[in-house]
């Protein structure tokens, strides 16, 4: 008896803990649906307090959009933008591109690093089983074989859900190409059509061996192309070192 009623205190701080369980799942999903922005990052308006899913799982906060020089390139979703009447390709995507660039990825995240699927498996089926089992084992007062069982079958049930969720899932991010390193910098350098870039890499092994790599990169509507009278050079003895094994375009 608890002032005057006939309820345990293990009791009482089973329903606090299955209550805090459940308000914590509750608001966990409340701000994936209301405040995550795009591609499920955290926006300012995440609460946290004193939840530890909330706090543990909160996705990266959502940067600024502010454009920083050199730093906001389009980079490799260049094929999906639009010229211009000049040729050159547009350093933004419009909605009907960013469309085309979600069903190329199939990112279906709902929130940051949980689809749906991981959702169900991970958070809602096993809070959902063990409130359920929780409420009923302290409302019937259950002996201490049948929290046993149950505390086993609830394991077996997260464990076998999250290793099923992880053994058949499916890559969702495929970019469209491979980004070349030449791209790279001249993308970070904010590159336009008619910039040159001149580069010089040297390998060498430990055992004597090198291979050099010269040649000019110029920028292009498409991102960069390689001046026909002027050729990538390849030199040097190592077995890989060609335009077929080391190809920078």
């Amino acid at each position: 008896m608890v002032f005057g009623y006939n309820i345990t205190w293990t009791q009482i701080i089973g329903y606090i803990i299955l209550t805090y369980i459940a308000l914590d799942t509750a608001l966990f999903l409340f701000n994936g649906i209301q405040h995550t922005g795009p591609g499920g990052c955290a926006t300012d308006d995440w609460f946290g307090g004193p939840f530890i899913l909330n706090n543990s799982k909160k996705p990266v906060t959502c940067p600024e959009n502010v454009v920083t020089d050199g730093l906001n390139t389009i980079g490799k979703w260049r094929e999906y933008a639009l010229k211009d009447d000049k040729g050159e390709r547009l350093p933004y995507l419009y909605e009907a591109q960013v469309d085309n660039v979600v069903k190329d990825i199939k990112d279906n995240y709902v929130i940051e690093g949980f689809t749906p699927i991981q959702l169900l498996a991970y958070v809602i089926i096993p809070v959902v089983t063990i409130e359920s089992i929780g409420f009923w084992l302290l409302s019937t007062q259950a002996s201490k074989a049948e929290w046993t069982f149950w505390i086993v079958l609830i394991t077996l049930i997260y464990t076998g859900l999250t290793t099923l969720v992880k053994e058949t899932a499916d890559i969702d991010i495929s970019p469209p190409s491979e980004t070349s390193c030449l791209t790279y910098l001249t993308d970070k350098l904010g590159f336009i059509t008619g910039d040159e870039l001149q580069y010089n890499f040297m390998a060498r092994k430990q055992d004597g061996k090198n291979c050099m790599i010269e040649g000019t990169f110029l920028g292009s509507p498409d991102g960069g192309i390689e001046p026909e009278d002027q050729p990538t050079i390849y030199r040097g003895d190592i077995s890989t070192c060609s335009s077929s094994n080391l190809p920078l375009y």
